[in-house]
């Protein structure tokens, strides 16, 4: 009788054990396709952003005869880092 008892609450037990780890996984899954997603939205941004910055200084090169200081001191300085 009394090992009927045991082993009716360790497999209680054991039920319960494995619905938590099925809800822990499936947290786990939910939490990943998050971040994936977020890294993949964050890439198309920093891509985005790598050609706006492209396209900004292209335009300041055409705009290298100006008289403009600012300009003519962006020049100078990536000048001098290549």
């Amino acid at each position: 009788e009394q090992r009927k008892k045991f082993l009716e609450r360790n497999r209680v037990a054991a039920y319960k054990c494995r619905q938590k780890k099925k809800k822990w996984m499936k947290n786990l899954e939910t939490h990943a396709e998050y971040t994936a997603n977020q890294n993949k939205e964050l890439q198309m941004m920093v891509a985005q952003l790598r050609e706006e910055s492209m396209f900004l200084r292209n335009q300041l090169l055409t705009h290298g005869h100006c008289d403009c200081y600012s300009v003519q001191a962006y020049l100078r300085q990536s000048s001098a880092q290549l």
